[in-house]
């Protein structure tokens, strides 16, 4: 690569290879080899992780802060979760982080990120919005890359590491704090009790007190960037893709193992977009 070209890929402290304009599910996996082979050349302790996204422009942020713009009500939303999902919930959560996990299933808003270990889950979800023309996006990261500037570790520990318990609100009637003492993003690797988590081979990134999306971190002290990298798909292209998931067994009831999933892949299945789409295929509707 060209000393310019590689000038280009550093952008706020993110490195970023070129964008990839995304048409079929063979052309993506060639992609997202190809992203890897070339990670793997100067490292390979630890695989990718993926992300899915239905809209190219939207940051990498938690729901917290891209609906809250901060985490002011975060010990609010944990309290009443605590105090009235435990009804619902067979075996309650054995820790912190397992609660934030509830929370982030059933859409409460969390510092919590999703990622996959699975390249064709992240493109599942890029693409599941399918009508809207949009460009979607998978993100790749390098886990470890992010953990060596944050928390100066080159690993993804398990939640229950003692150095994650600054990303937890100490929630003490006693001690009265709206901040936790964490400051950058980390990757943790989740106990996977939850169905949900198992089949989409989930894992997270848990931003701290500071709000600023993660493509946009700047360099840390040591002047090192974390490794990104995107995939754009074609949102003309995503119903295409999406069919050719469903035929390649990646589909709702196998990522949602519950009746709710399964009930939105067979009205997939005989919707009249997927009945009546073609390789060419360019508008149409949602469900």
């Amino acid at each position: 690569m060209q000393g310019t070209q590689k000038a280009a890929r550093l952008i706020s402290g993110v490195i970023f290879e070129k964008e990839h304009m995304i048409k079929s599910l063979e052309q993506y996996i060639a992609e997202v080899n190809k992203i890897n082979e070339n990670w793997n050349s100067t490292d390979s302790t630890t695989h990718a992780w993926y992300r899915g996204q239905s809209d190219f422009l939207w940051d990498l942020e938690p729901s917290i802060y891209r609906e809250n713009g901060t985490n002011d009500t975060e010990r609010e939303l944990i309290r009443d979760f605590k105090l009235n999902a435990s009804r619902f919930i067979n075996h309650l959560p054995e820790s912190d982080f397992g609660w934030l996990y509830f929370m982030q299933h059933y859409g409460v808003p969390t510092r919590l990120i999703d990622w996959t270990e699975s390249y064709l889950v992240a493109i599942y979800f890029a693409v599941l919005n399918f009508n809207k023309d949009s460009d979607g996006v998978v993100w790749l990261i390098k886990p470890w890359s992010l953990n060596e500037n944050n928390i100066s570790q080159q690993s993804v520990p398990v939640d229950s590491h003692p150095k994650l318990n600054e990303y937890l609100l100490n929630t003490d009637p006693e001690r009265f704090e709206r901040r936790v003492k964490g400051e950058y993003p980390v990757a943790i690797r989740p106990n996977r009790v939850s169905p949900r988590i198992i089949a989409q081979k989930g894992v997270f990134t848990i931003h701290g007190c500071n709000t600023t999306p993660l493509n946009k971190l700047g360099n840390n002290k040591k002047g090192n960037a974390i490794v990104l990298e995107k995939i754009k798909i074609c949102g003309k292209s995503k119903l295409k893709i999406l069919k050719e998931l469903h035929m390649a067994g990646i589909s709702h009831s196998v990522l949602f193992p519950e009746m709710e999933g399964l009930a939105k892949e067979i009205s997939f299945r005989y919707s009249i977009e997927y009945l009546n789409s073609t390789n060419n295929s360019h508008h149409h509707k949602g469900f």
